[in-house]
């Protein structure tokens, strides 16, 4: 697991977000989805992944792929 690998001062998004003006820029646009949509580990998304024959990841250059594919490989073994 990486620790503190956050190296910014940039403030983190909060979690909970906090009340808009109507006709203001959305710095934290959201939307509603069904429950159960997301999940927050490693070993569930390593299930889901499971469930494919071919799964393409992708992301920014800020992601830990190397990190993201040990995780997810060691939670289907």
């Amino acid at each position: 697991m990486i620790k503190n690998f956050r190296n910014t001062k940039q403030f983190l998004m909060p979690a909970e977000k906090p009340a808009e003006m109507p006709g203001s820029y959305r710095i934290y646009p959201t939307h509603t989805l069904e429950d159960d949509t997301i999940s927050r580990d490693f070993k569930s998304l390593a299930q889901e992944i499971g469930k494919h024959k071919m799964v393409i990841i992708d992301g920014y250059l800020g992601v830990f792929f190397g990190n993201f594919k040990n995780e997810t490989v060691a939670m289907q073994a």
